[in-house]
């Protein structure tokens, strides 16, 4: 019987291009041996869709769950089959001939324009997907479901720059598309979320514990052991919750200026919407412990020169983000005419990743003494 489940590292990833496969015989640089296989997951997905996807992965496996019986119809079909028998059989040689499923789960959750990438131990994902669906939620979002956070998410590297040593990251990517992550990622789930010996069958994972044979005597629950006379047990505190601040962008600059003639643009943040500046608020995610954001401002203005540069770096506490200032020079060119209006873009990044915009119109005169133009309500002359 030819094999009616190809290996998912075969076929093209949901992001695009195709997963890392440690099965490769070509020769790999010794970076790109230290990656780890992955399996693609979205954090819009709904859990039942997820569960199928860790299904066709082997990385669970139930005869009478209602996901995995959709799994192998849906095989079925796509295979031209009248009848599951061929498939069932198939998926059953699989897990007795202990397939291994990926250790890792990699989550790509985009918001607007920013996308960010979460690592996760397989059986985690498989816990709280299974969960969220047998639990009566099947149309649960993985975000949801993982309680995925923006703090709580991995850097990244370009596959070239991190074979090359020039960049090291924990998810790998080519083109935007996932490869994997790093072997010597540490992902590890909560304590109290161990797989479950609910009777379902979870692929043998890399470094996992395979299920016991079948017939195999189950072995005594351990008791608890006794605390030491005498000695009050130690209470650990919770961890106090993540925090996000809210910020608005607050670009300052002259009315009008003249071209030729240098003037700065001081960026920074506001608590509250500031005249002239459009952009909305954003968030800036902050670990429980953390005291400053190190902020990147990156400068854009069709018209302008920037004779130090168009990127700025600053610090702010986290307490009172409106402490903490940029400033970059710009210099306007001449207009073609006596006066012009220009746009003064800003960007701000934390960690690499484009947190909010901003932007600022700024009047251009060719020559000093020249009358302002008239401007209208939506700032056009």
């Amino acid at each position: 019987m030819s094999s009616l489940t190809s290996p998912p590292s075969s076929r093209p990833g949901p992001f695009g291009g195709s997963a890392y496969s440690p099965e490769s015989s070509r020769p790999l640089p010794a970076r790109l041996a230290a990656l780890r296989a992955a399996i693609p997951l979205d954090a819009a997905m709904p859990c039942h869709r997820a569960l199928a996807r860790l299904a066709e992965y082997h990385a669970w496996f139930h005869e009478d769950h209602a996901v995995m019986r959709d799994v192998v119809g849906l095989r079925m079909t796509a295979l031209g089959l009248s009848d599951t028998a061929p498939v069932w059989e198939e998926l059953r040689a699989a897990y007795a001939g202990g397939r291994r499923a990926p250790e890792a789960t990699v989550i790509r959750r985009a918001e607007g324009t920013t996308v960010y990438w979460y690592a996760r131990p397989t059986y985690y994902v498989v816990e709280r997907v299974l969960a969220a669906v047998d639990g009566g939620y099947p149309a649960t979002s993985v975000r949801d479901a993982l309680g995925l956070h923006e703090y709580e998410s991995q850097p990244v590297a370009e596959l070239s720059r991190f074979a090359s040593g020039e960049a090291w990251g924990e998810v790998i990517l080519r083109d935007g598309a996932l490869v994997g992550v790093a072997r010597e990622l540490l992902m590890a789930g909560p304590p109290e979320d161990e797989p479950a010996d609910d009777g379902v069958v979870r692929g043998g994972m890399e470094s996992g514990v395979l299920p016991a044979p079948a017939g195999a005597a189950p072995e005594p629950p351990q008791a608890a052991p006794a605390p030491s006379p005498g000695i009050a047990p130690t209470v650990v505190p919770a961890p106090p919750p993540p925090r996000e601040v809210t910020a608005y962008p607050d670009v300052l600059a002259p009315e009008a200026v003249v071209a030729g003639v240098a003037f700065d643009v001081e960026i920074g943040l506001a608590d509250q919407p500031v005249a002239g500046v459009s952009g909305g608020p954003f968030t800036l995610p902050a670990a429980p412990d953390q005291r400053t954001f190190d902020l990147e401002v990156r400068v854009s203005a069709d018209g302008f020169d920037a004779p130090d540069g168009w990127t700025a770096r600053y610090t702010t506490p986290v307490r009172d983000v409106t402490r903490g200032r940029a400033t970059i020079a710009l210099v306007a060119r001449a207009p073609s005419g006596a006066a012009g209006v220009g746009s003064i873009l800003v960007h701000y990044f934390v960690d690499g990743v484009l947190r909010g915009s901003a932007a600022r119109g700024v009047t251009v005169l060719r020559e000093p003494g020249v009358a302002l133009p008239d401007v209208d309500p939506r700032g056009l002359p």
